[in-house]
């Protein structure tokens, strides 16, 4: 058997090269998606938490109001 052109040589062993580089790359693209997952998901439960938070807080201000205003409406009346 003769001996392989360097060049054959080379070749194989840059194509070995881009295919364990794509192969991390894939990987890396995998891990990335995960994570980018985990963050859709944290801010969602985030901006529902703020949205309940805020909810409350409007409901509060609310009865709060509503409650000076029957002050104000009392101390009227007099």
């Amino acid at each position: 058997m003769s001996e392989q052109p360097e060049w054959l040589e080379q070749l194989e062993e840059r194509i070995q090269q881009a295919a364990e580089r794509m192969r991390q790359l894939g990987e890396d693209n995998a891990a990335l998606r995960k994570k980018v997952e985990s963050l859709e998901e944290e801010l969602t439960e985030t901006r529902q938490g703020a949205a309940s938070a805020w909810d409350q807080e409007r409901e509060e201000i609310r009865t709060r109001v509503e409650a000076l205003a029957g002050k104000l409406e009392a101390l009227l009346a007099d």
